[in-house]
């Protein structure tokens, strides 16, 4: 076996129709073993034999761990439409959404000649489509309405703070999602304008009335319509499970069933504007002490029951698209890196669609476990299900693009995330207005500029004061210079 190099979309052998395989002999079982090397080595999950630059009908795909050849592949039946991120080994660093088949059966022959069948759906489904595809001379940037680069994911992932990131080439605008358990607090927008202050959690609890929660939630979503926001960092739903718990007033009761009612209502109340909530904090964020070091016991039953049933509600019943995770572990796992919770859980058995973003972590805020970003808050959580990083700051970034380069894993970690933050934003009012013929450019804020200005004054102030003291320090050794000889003289 030996590695063959991969060609890129520039190469003309790429995009010509490969012949028939006519001969099954030791040649086809050694081009197959270099084939199935190669995408081993390369991290992909499909490869075709035009790729390395033979023209010939022959497909390796990864099903799950388990290699699949594929020799003069026909698809016989598809079903079903899925739409979703898609890359190639042959266009390295971009990414494309490309609607392809839910379910896909075709026929194709082994090493040694035999017909055989094979079906898939989801990621096969969609390998096997792609990789027949290269065999007739398709790249499926062809196919794909939105590209994007790998910059443009670790931006839209890494940097979610207090908003989802412009994405230029797929004419995705920046969004303003901002805290408000108890409505929108205006932090970033710089308006001046006053909005509603609702009252604290625990009253609207005490309300015992969904009628009511559900008319405060579309309040809620009509500031927030009236401020040009479109994500908002609430309703919060943790349990009061100790008096001395530091955000109780976010929080509606010590009583699962009657949080979930309460919350379910005005999540459905605030979403009807177009609005996406992040239902906080995901989950068991007992204590603000210490918050990022507390780890939480208890049985699945108790986590279940008293613990998730307000989260569980608020998803099911009131439709909660986003949610915003703790920094408490569960046991010895921070709930932003537990698989169980984010996806098994969230995605698995509720059926959540939008996205998981961490709280706050700009800067080093995640030090305080005393575990390294990279081996711990990065990899494990985009593999468990978290997709953004409550964050300005820029290492998120920068750690993600070191991450996913040679990761496959954290590569469809990355994909899986920015699908989930894009169809989140595309279905809520950071769409109004626009359309197919729209173009989103980047507008700098004038605060923006303000501190651009302040800190280009403040350079030059530097500059030149360190320039005076330069200068008047050579002034004072050239004095005493000039004293030293009369005073030896004495």
């Amino acid at each position: 076996m030996a590695l063959r190099n991969i060609l890129t979309v520039e190469e003309p052998v790429l995009h010509k129709t490969a012949r028939p395989v006519t001969r099954f002999d030791a040649h086809l079982g050694e081009l197959l073993d270099d084939m199935r090397q190669t995408l081993t080595n390369a991290g992909g999950v499909g490869l075709a034999a035009p790729q390395i630059g033979i023209l010939r009908r022959v497909v390796v795909v990864d099903d799950d761990g388990e290699l699949i050849e594929l020799v003069n592949p026909e698809i016989l039946e598809t079903s079903g439409e899925q739409d979703g991120m898609e890359g190639c080994l042959s266009v390295p660093g971009r990414y494309g959404m490309v609607k392809r088949p839910e379910f896909v059966r075709l026929r194709a022959q082994d090493r040694d000649g035999n017909w055989f069948e094979a079906e898939g759906e989801g990621l096969t489904a969609r390998c096997f489509a792609h990789e027949c595809d290269h065999l007739d001379g398709h790249i499926y940037t062809e196919r794909a309405y939105h590209m994007l680069t790998d910059e443009e994911m670790a931006e839209l992932v890494g940097k979610g703070y207090h908003n989802t990131a412009m994405v230029q080439s797929v004419s995705k605008p920046a969004t303003t999602d901002d805290n408000g358990p108890q409505g929108f607090t205006q932090t970033l927008t710089g308006v001046a304008t006053c909005h509603a202050a609702y009252s604290d959690e625990n009253i609207m609890a005490a309300t015992f009335n969904v009628d009511l929660m559900k008319e405060v939630g579309i309040c809620i979503g009509n500031d927030m319509l009236d401020l040009g926001a479109s994500g908002l960092y609430g309703p919060a739903m943790n349990i009061h499970r100790t008096a001395y718990s530091g955000r109780n007033f976010e929080y509606y009761s010590e009583d699962p069933f009657l949080s979930g009612k309460i919350a379910a209502a005005e999540v459905e109340g605030i979403q009807s504007k177009g609005v996406y909530v992040y239902i906080k904090h995901f989950a068991l964020n007992d204590t603000e002490s210490r918050c990022r070091c507390i780890a939480t016991f208890a049985s699945e039953q108790a986590i279940r029951e008293l613990y998730l049933k307000s989260f569980e509600m608020a998803v099911t019943e009131g439709g909660a698209k986003c949610v915003m995770n703790a920094f408490a572990r569960i046991g010895g796992i921070w709930s932003g890196a537990h698989k169980g919770l984010q996806t098994n859980i969230l995605r698995g058995e509720w059926g959540m669609t939008g996205f998981n973003l961490t709280d706050f972590s700009g800067n080093a805020a995640f030090a305080n476990y005393g575990i390294t970003m990279k081996s711990f808050d990065v990899a494990q959580g985009l593999l468990a299900g978290t997709n953004s990083w409550d964050s300005s700051a820029q290492q998120w970034t920068s750690e993600l693009i070191k991450l996913y380069q040679g990761d496959p894993d954290i590569t469809q970690a990355m994909r899986e995330s920015t699908h989930r933050i894009l169809y989140t934003v595309a279905n809520s009012n950071a769409m109004n207005g626009v359309t197919a013929e729209t173009k989103i450019v980047s507008v700098t804020p004038w605060w923006k500029i303000a501190l651009i200005c302040v800190d280009v004054v403040l350079g030059v102030l530097v500059a030149v004061s360190l320039f005076m003291l330069v200068k008047r320090i050579k002034a004072r050794k050239a004095a005493k210079a000039l004293t030293a000889p009369a005073e030896d003289q004495e």
